[in-house]
C-alpha cells in the first residue's frame, strides 16, 4: 500500500527509523519528520521512533534526538 490514508503516518515514521539507522540526519531526516507530521503523526510518535531504534544503536538515536531538537521537536 502507498503512503496514503492510515498507512501514511506509519510509512513516514518508518522512514525516520531508516534515517536514524543509516545516519542520514540532514535534509532527508527533516523531510521525513515533516512528512510524518503532515500525515498526522504527533511529535510524541516521532520521539517514540527514536526510543525504539535506540535498541539497535543508542549513539545513532541520540544524534537523531539532537537533530530533532534542532528542528524544534525536542522534549516538550
Amino acid at each position: 500500500m502507498g503512503a496514503t490514508g492510515s498507512d501514511g503516518p506509519r510509512a513516514a515514521l518508518c522512514t525516520i527509523a531508516t534515517d536514524v539507522l543509516n545516519g542520514t540526519l540532514d535534509e532527508s531526516f527533516a523531510l521525513h519528520v515533516d512528512s510524518a507530521l503532515g500525515h498526522g503523526a504527533g511529535m510524541a510518535q516521532v520521539r517514540a521512533v527514536l526510543v525504539l531504534v535506540a535498541e539497535f544503536g543508542i549513539a545513532k538515536a541520540w544524534q537523531a534526538y539532537r537533530a530533532l531538537e534542532s528542528l524544534g521537536g525536542g522534549a516538550h
